[in-house]
Parts: structure tokens; sequence; C-alpha cells
């Protein structure tokens, strides 16, 4: 792994934490700013893959949160009934530019980043749950399998985009 791509997993990372945890704790509006100079050092010097990622990545996570909110199996902090808010929003993006760095391994196999994301996202809505940010009023399992089948799809869409 470069150096850059590992400065930028460690940067999303924290622009996860200070997004949802910053939503917990009723600051919403830190992750948007934590996150501008990471998805900054995501693009940096690949604008044009980093764009149509990021939007494209925007795009399925406001199918994504806004079906789980309007379909009741999630209820974000500081949104509104039917709308992801936006500290959730930027996450997608972050998430998106990785897969130009650190999780660019993913795309070497046409359904390793939908096994990936199937998998690992749940754990980030669960993370996200226990900061605080988000609720599950049905419950954690409904939750889990809608996202695992959103990540799924959405994570294999995002890698068969090229730079």
């Amino acid at each position: 792994m470069q150096r850059r791509d590992l400065l930028y997993a460690i940067a999303w990372q924290g622009a996860w934490f200070a997004s949802v945890g910053g939503a917990g704790a009723g600051v919403p509006w830190l992750g948007p700013v934590a996150a501008m100079p990471v998805l900054l050092l995501g693009a940096w010097g690949r604008w044009c893959p980093a764009r149509r990622l990021g939007l494209t990545a925007l795009g399925c996570g406001l199918v994504i949160d806004s079906g789980l909110a309007m379909g009741g199996l999630v209820v974000f902090q500081q949104g509104v009934t039917f709308l992801p808010p936006l500290w959730m929003l930027v996450l997608w993006p972050l998430f998106a530019l990785a897969l130009l760095g650190p999780l660019a391994w993913l795309r070497s196999r046409a359904w390793l980043p939908a096994v990936a994301g199937g998998l690992a996202a749940p754990g980030a809505y669960l993370g996200g749950a226990a900061l605080g940010a988000l609720t599950m009023p049905r419950g954690a399992l409904p939750v889990i399998l809608a996202v695992a089948v959103g990540y799924a799809v959405a994570t294999h869409l995002l890698s068969r985009i090229r730079p």
C-alpha cells in the first residue's frame, strides 16, 4: 500500500468517526467539515474518476439510506423522516474514493466488491447505532439484511466505474 493510500485510509476512518460520533453527540456539522479535506486528499490528481465515483456514490447513498428511513428501519439523528442527513451522505463519497486507493484491490474480481460491501457495511450501521447517530426501531436484523444487500449492489456498481 502506498503512503497516500495509508494516509487516506486513516483520514477516512477519522472522518467516519467525526461524522457518526458528531451526529451522536449532537454536533452534526462536524462530519461534513472533517470530510472536506479527506475528500480532497482522495481526489487529488484523479479528479475525473473521483468525481464520477463520488457523485455515483452520493446517488447510491441517497437511494439506500432514504429507503432505510422511509421503510422505518433507521431513524437518523438530525435528519428528516425520509432523507438522510448531510453527515450521513458525506460518508458515501468518502467510501467511494477509497476504491481508488486503499480498497482498489477489491476491483480485481467481479464478485469481490459485492461480497466485501455486503459483509462490512452492516457493522458501520451497528457502530452508528452504538454511537447514538441512528436508531433501529424495528431491531438490528432487518437493518443488517437491508444494508448488506444495498451495499453489495452499490459496492459492485461503484467498483465497475473505471478510473
